[in-house]
């Protein structure tokens, strides 16, 4: 005897077979990523930050100097590209100290920790936009103005983690 009957899949199955595998990949490339603690790199808490101002170059970098004329200034420091959003983190303070020298301090926000800080002072926007090649001056430690007339350029990078 011969079996006319043929064995079909039905439409309802290959569908919701389809639906769970769909959904099956959207669970797990939408789920979070954690990464162990220590870790460097796109899971980390590190960021970099500027003081924000000026950008330094037109393209290839975020990172911004500002113009001290005078006084005690404070700058807001911006942490990550600004184009992501301002992130400001704290500021930096450059103050004259009345004897011909100059000294920049900084404060972060509380949870901020600063790993390292990078200060570059310049009688012109000179600046290449790497941090510890510009370096020329230590914060917390007096400085005499580049120029000789009150207003120079600072370039302040820090290194910072969350």
């Amino acid at each position: 005897m011969v079996d006319n009957h043929k064995k079909n899949i039905s439409w309802h199955f290959i569908f919701a077979l389809i639906f769970s595998v769909a959904i099956m990949a959207l669970v797990f490339f939408a789920s979070p990523t954690y990464a162990p603690s220590g870790v460097i790199g796109a899971y980390s808490n590190s960021d970099s930050a500027t003081g924000m101002g000026t950008p330094i170059l037109d393209k290839g970098t975020w990172f911004m100097y500002n113009e001290y004329t005078g006084g005690s200034v404070s700058y807001d420091i911006q942490a990550g590209n600004p184009k992501n959003g301002e992130n400001i983190i704290g500021s930096y303070q450059v103050t004259n100290n009345g004897d011909g020298t100059y000294t920049a301090t900084y404060n972060v926000n509380q949870g901020v920790q600063v790993d390292s800080g990078h200060l570059a002072v310049s009688s012109s926007p000179n600046f290449t936009a790497k941090p510890g090649q510009d370096a020329n001056q230590s914060f917390g430690v007096p400085f005499s103005d580049p120029s000789g007339t009150g207003t120079f350029y600072v370039f302040a990078h820090f290194s910072v983690e969350y």
